[in-house]
């Protein structure tokens, strides 16, 4: 690994830590969990506004995704059921376009995740 290669894989790590403390002081819940959505599962918006309560299972803390089950943080699965207590069809009644929005507001593109490879 070549020293900017090094520099790169520091700083992506530095605005991940940033992101994820900068979702804390988010006080809407439902923007939070959907940033942090992405931090954990790079999940894309497409697909996150297709996520039905039964893709949720809180007491293991996963995520169905693509028929694939995937583990998130104890933190960021009792943020999403403190959300699912509104009975709704969908998890989050948001559109892509505006899932994009919320993710530039805080600086946060989502190319970028997803190209980082950050997971949990």
């Amino acid at each position: 690994m070549t020293y900017s290669e090094s520099s790169v894989k520091k700083r992506k790590k530095i605005n991940l830590k940033l992101i994820r403390k900068l979702s804390k002081s988010i006080s809407n819940n439902e923007h939070r969990a959907i940033i942090l959505l992405f931090l954990e599962t790079r999940i894309s918006p497409k697909k996150l506004v297709k996520l039905r309560f039964e893709d949720f299972e809180f007491t293991t803390c996963t995520i169905k995704i693509n028929e694939k089950r995937t583990k998130i943080s104890l933190e960021l699965s009792l943020l999403l059921k403190s959300i699912s207590l509104s009975k709704k069809r969908y998890f989050f009644s948001i559109s892509t376009r505006r899932i994009r929005q919320i993710l530039q507001k805080i600086g946060c593109n989502y190319l970028s995740i997803k190209k980082a490879g950050c997971g949990a």
